[in-house]
C-alpha cells in the first residue's frame, strides 16, 4: 500500500464504505446517506468524485480508460476543493486552516498516485486501492465538518 498510516476505521471508529465488486478485484466506493451534508454542491461534488474513482475501479478499464479517469478525478477534486473551501469560510468553520491543509495534503497524494500510475505500468490496482483509501479517509475527515454544519442548522 502506498499510504500505510490509513486505518480502517477513523478515531470514531466509522468503517469506509468499500465493497467488492461482484465481477472481480476492483473495489467499488459507495456514496451513502452518512456522506451527505445537506448542500447540493458539496454532496454533488462528493458522489462524482466516487463514481469517477469507481470508474478507474471497473474490471474491463484498460490503462488508458483508467489514466484518462486519474486525470479527471485530480481536476475535479481541486475544482471541489475551491467551492468547498469557499463554503467553510462562508458558515465560519473553526478549523477552515486545518481543513485547507488537509485538502492540500490529500491533493498531493493523488498527484502521488498519478505519478506512480504512470511510472509502474503493474502497479494499476495498488495505485488506484491508495488513491481510494486516501479518499475516504479524507470522506470520514470531512464528518467533522459535518457536525459542525449540523450545529449551526440547529440540529
Amino acid at each position: 500500500m502506498l499510504f500505510p498510516a490509513l486505518r480502517n476505521q477513523n478515531e470514531s471508529g466509522a468503517r469506509r464504505t468499500v465493497q467488492q465488486n461482484p465481477g472481480g478485484s476492483s473495489r467499488r466506493l459507495d456514496f451513502s446517506e452518512h456522506f451527505r451534508f445537506g448542500v447540493p454542491e458539496l454532496d454533488g461534488a462528493h458522489a462524482e468524485l466516487i463514481d469517477i474513482l469507481n470508474e478507474t475501479r471497473a474490471p474491463d478499464a484498460d490503462r488508458q480508460a483508467i489514466s484518462d479517469q486519474l486525470h479527471r478525478f485530480s481536476e475535479a477534486y481541486a475544482t471541489h476543493c475551491r467551492v468547498e473551501e469557499i463554503f467553510l469560510r462562508s458558515v465560519g468553520y473553526g478549523r477552515l486552516s486545518e481543513h485547507v491543509a488537509k485538502h492540500r495534503a490529500l491533493a498531493r497524494q493523488i498527484d502521488e498516485c498519478c505519478r506512480a500510475f504512470q511510472a509502474d505500468p503493474t502497479a494499476d490496482r495498488q495505485v488506484i486501492d491508495a488513491l481510494c483509501e486516501a479518499f475516504m479517509e479524507h470522506m470520514l475527515y470531512d464528518l467533522q465538518f459535518k457536525s459542525h454544519l449540523d450545529e449551526v442548522r440547529g440540529r
